[in-house]
């Protein structure tokens, strides 16, 4: 009762608080998160269904390299996915849209991977996966390129990758998903639009659906003892998942955590 209460009248707060949220997009996304993470936790992509329906929240500004990394990685296996992007921004989801080959500004890669330890051991997995030679010695320049995985490509030139714009809080998301992709979005969001974020992915899940974020530090109290955020393991239980894994941890304190629905 108590959560189904808080739920409502956060629901009815929402707009009001709302407005202390920035509509703008925020790209922290660099080239190499989603490999940094399936390197490390593979059994991910084993765990979904042969043709799993995947839903992609706020895949980055300019260049929305999660799609390409995520679909380079699925179609490596072959896994013939179903795909959906949602974002706020009707900019973003004209760049998935309109994006015929990926450029990496390595100038803004720097910013968050100074050394390119990470974009180096990425690019060279990417271009595995789609079956193109690597040169391990070359120079970066201030732009590098590479195509696009064929199977995306196919998909997007007949229309079978799906565009949602709107609140990832409010919005419905018209499909149930084996696999939510919500990273660098969560911690943008005020908490009450956190709870719905919540809610509405609980709505959107069947059971054994996975849920992938990485803003853990602003939500989960018991993955670090000095976490403060409101995503308690009641909260779990009541929107139906486990407590969750951290499937990724790098030097410092940045964590990829993945939810399982249960019920």
């Amino acid at each position: 009762m108590f959560f189904d209460e808080r739920l409502a009248y956060v629901r009815k707060q929402y707009q009001e608080e709302r407005a202390k949220t920035s509509q703008s997009v925020i790209d922290m996304t660099i080239f190499g998160g989603i490999t940094c993470v399936l390197n490390e936790y593979p059994q991910l992509l084993e765990r979904l269904n042969p043709d799993p329906n995947i839903l992609i929240i706020g895949p980055g500004g300019k260049t929305p390299y999660e799609v390409y990394e995520l679909t380079a990685h699925l179609e490596s296996r072959g896994i013939d996915y179903t795909l959906t992007v949602l974002d706020i921004s009707e900019q973003v989801l004209d760049n998935v849209n309109r994006i015929r080959r990926m450029e990496v500004d390595m100038e803004k890669q720097k910013i968050r991977d100074p050394t390119l330890e990470i974009f180096e051991q990425a690019w060279e997995v990417y271009h595995t996966l789609l079956g193109l030679d690597y040169d391990d010695n070359r120079n970066y320049g201030k732009i590098e390129t590479a195509p696009l995985p064929n199977g995306f490509l196919e998909k997007l030139t007949k229309g079978k990758v799906s565009f949602i714009q709107g609140d990832v809080a409010v919005t419905d998301l018209g499909s149930m998903f084996d696999l939510i992709v919500s990273r660098n979005v969560l911690y943008q969001i005020y908490y009450f639009g956190q709870m719905l974020t919540f809610d509405n992915f609980r709505n959107s899940m069947l059971v054994g659906s996975l849920l992938w974020v990485n803003d853990g530090r602003d939500l989960i109290h018991n993955f670090r003892p000095d976490l403060s955020g409101w995503l308690t393991e009641s909260w779990l239980d009541y929107f139906g998942f486990d407590q969750g894994k951290v499937i990724y941890q790098d030097k410092g304190d940045h964590q990829e955590l993945l939810f399982e629905k249960i019920k």
